[in-house]
C-alpha cells in the first residue's frame, strides 16, 4: 500500500466525515426550524445509507472518525519508515533477504483477492463503511449475527474465501466475551485451512489466538483490507 493510496482513502473519508459532522452540529437548529413548522422529528431516527446498509447518522460519523484516525496512523508510520529507510541507504547495501518492509502488519493472509466472505458480528452497522468498500471491490459479504448462524451458513453456503468475526457478542441474551475465539475453534474442526480474521479490539495474547485457530487479528480497517489484498480507493476488479 503506497502513500498515494492512503492519502486518497483519507480524502474520501474526510469529505464524508465533514458532511456528517456538519449535519450533527446543525441538528439543533434544524430540529428547531422543523418544530416551528409543526413537524415532529426525532434526531435519533435520522439514518443514512452506507453501501447497501441504512444506519444511524451518529453511528456512521463515529465509524468514519475511527477509520480516519486509523488512516492517519498508517500514513504516519509509512512516512516514518520511508524517512528511516532513506537514512540507512548510505550506511550499507542490503541484500534481498534483508530488505525492510513498510508497515509489516500490512501483509496478505490469503493467496488471492476474495470473492465471498462471511462476516460475523452482532452489530453490523459499525462495519458499514468497510463492507461498502468490499462491495465496491466486487467482494460479496454474507453477514451473520451469531456463532450458530455462522456455522449454519458455513455448512449450507460453503465455500467462503475467509471469515471475519468480532470477539464479544451477545448470544442467547448472554454476553460472550470470547465468542470470536469459540467460533474459530469450531470452524477449525470443519475447515483446517480457512483464513479467520478477528476484527475487534482485544488484549488476548497472540499465542491464545493462534491456539484458537485465528489467522490474523486487528482492529484497523486498513490492515483488514490489506490482509485481503484490497487497497481502499483502488479500481475494483471486473
Amino acid at each position: 500500500m503506497t502513500t498515494v493510496n492512503i492519502i486518497d482513502a483519507m480524502g474520501r473519508l474526510v469529505i464524508i466525515l465533514i458532511v456528517g459532522s456538519l449535519l450533527f452540529i446543525l441538528r439543533k437548529p434544524l430540529m428547531g426550524m422543523l418544530a416551528r413548522r409543526g413537524t415532529k422529528v426525532s434526531w435519533l431516527g435520522v439514518t443514512i445509507e452506507v453501501g447497501d446498509q441504512e444506519i444511524p447518522l451518529q453511528n456512521a460519523t463515529d465509524e468514519l472518525r475511527s477509520n480516519l484516525t486509523d488512516l492517519q496512523n498508517k500514513l504516519t508510520n509509512l512516512l516514518k519508515w520511508q524517512a528511516d529507510f532513506v537514512k540507512q541507504i548510505p550506511k550499507a547495501k542490503q541484500t534481498a533477504g534483508e530488505a525492510a518492509k513498510p508497515i509489516a502488519d500490512l501483509t496478505p493472509i490469503i493467496d488471492q483477492r476474495p470473492k465471498e466472505l462471511l462476516w460475523v458480528d452482532d452489530e453490523p452497522a459499525k462495519n458499514a463503511s468497510v463492507i461498502a468498500e468490499l462491495h465496491r471491490q466486487n467482494v460479496e459479504v454474507v453477514q451473520a449475527s451469531s456463532t450458530s448462524e455462522a456455522l449454519r451458513l458455513i455448512q449450507e453456503e460453503w465455500p467462503f474465501d475467509a471469515i471475519i468475526t468480532d470477539m464479544v457478542r451477545i448470544e442467547q441474551r448472554r454476553t460472550r466475551m470470547r465468542a470470536g475465539m469459540d467460533l474459530s475453534r469450531k470452524v477449525r474442526k470443519l475447515h483446517a485451512d480457512l483464513p479467520i480474521i478477528l476484527f475487534s479490539p482485544t488484549d488476548t495474547q497472540a499465542d491464545a489466538l493462534k491456539e484458537a485457530g485465528v489467522s490474523f487479528a486487528t482492529r484497523s480497517p486498513i490492515e483488514l483490507l490489506a490482509a485481503l489484498q484490497i487497497t481502499p480507493g483502488q479500481a475494483p476488479n471486473r
